[in-house]
């Protein structure tokens, strides 16, 4: 962009607009390994990663519209533990 003063004006918006795309991406990743009972657990990390990264950003977009989107599928996953460490423990136990 030969424009330099609005490349550097719009670059903070880009970046913060690509942590979104990488968090929505990593949370349908963790919830397709929870359907189809892979591991999920670094795809979740990076979720919480990027979340954090939204949160301290200086700029705001989407008016946080994704994150219910995002809840939901990290209670889907935290459901998925769940339900895993109660079948250990009832594997354990028997």
């Amino acid at each position: 962009m030969p424009n330099l003063a609005l490349r550097n004006n719009l670059l903070p918006w880009i970046e913060v607009l690509e942590h979104w795309m990488w968090m929505a991406r990593f949370a349908f990743q963790a919830l397709r390994a929870v359907e189809e009972a892979r591991p999920y657990l670094n795809d979740l990390k990076r979720v919480h990663e990027y979340r954090e990264m939204i949160q301290s950003h200086p700029k705001r977009v989407s008016g946080q519209s994704l994150l219910p989107l995002i809840d939901l599928i990290l209670k889907r996953v935290e459901n998925d533990q769940r339900r895993r460490l109660s079948l250990e423990w009832q594997t354990a136990v028997s």
